[in-house]
């Protein structure tokens, strides 16, 4: 009789030897599962993702596609060619102007301020010289804006005693010696509009404002009687 083989149990290591096979043999698998599961995968560069409504309802009752915020009108569409707008001018005080003449020479400015003084005609017919003055209380400060006949046209009062000028908005070129025009310190006015209109100030009589001369008077005629009252009991 042939003697049976004997057969002895696996050891540790070679169970964890066929363990670790069995693990990576399951990690090679899992991609084409999954690809097998998604279809074929489109290439890199042609990627499209399509939007399918679900018909769901929001809150309101409505369609969530209804919801989206996607603007069908063609109107709307951004200009890429567009170039940035640097249009934006903010009012400059006239007294600024007077003071930092050099930093705002031939830089485009908009002032506010009463026309006063005369209209001037200059050298050509179609322009006229106009003073502004600024209507800060505490400031006094004028500058000179030359502007067509038209734009001069809109001035219906001057400033003056008891008148109160025009109030202009003025857009234009600041120059601080304007070799054009003899080197004088102008605004080329490009565009002039009426903030407010000019009025005629009547000034109401105030009887208080004789008081002082009244009194004054009064002591006068009392020191001219006690003088001639002295000078009679002097005889």
């Amino acid at each position: 009789m042939r003697p049976l083989p004997l057969s002895f149990p696996p050891s540790g290591a070679q169970i964890a030897s066929m363990l670790f096979a069995l693990a990576l043999s399951s990690m090679m698998m899992a991609p084409v599962a999954l690809a097998d599961e998604r279809g074929p995968s489109s290439p890199a560069g042609d990627i499209s993702v399509e939007w399918e409504p679900s018909g769901e309802q929001s809150a309101d009752g409505q369609d969530a596609k209804k919801s989206t915020s996607v603007d069908s009108d063609p109107s709307n569409k951004v200009d890429v060619t567009q170039r940035a707008d640097s249009s934006f001018i903010y009012e400059t005080d006239i007294a600024e102007l007077a003071q930092q003449a050099e930093l705002f020479d031939r830089q485009t400015v908009q002032v506010s301020g009463e026309a006063v003084g005369d209209i001037v005609a200059a050298s050509d017919p179609n322009y006229r010289w106009v003073v502004i003055m600024s209507t800060e209380k505490s400031s006094y400060a004028e500058v000179i804006v030359y502007m067509t006949a038209k734009q001069a046209s809109l001035i219906e009062t001057l400033g003056r005693y008891n008148r109160v000028g025009t109030i202009l908005q003025v857009t234009g070129t600041f120059y601080e010696a304007d070799p054009e025009l003899e080197g004088a310190q102008n605004v080329r006015a490009t565009s002039v509009s009426v903030l407010a209109p000019g009025r005629v100030e009547v000034d109401a009589f105030d009887p208080l404002a004789f008081a002082g001369g009244g009194a004054l008077l009064v002591l006068g005629f009392a020191l001219l009687l006690g003088f001639n009252y002295m000078r009679e009991r002097q005889r």
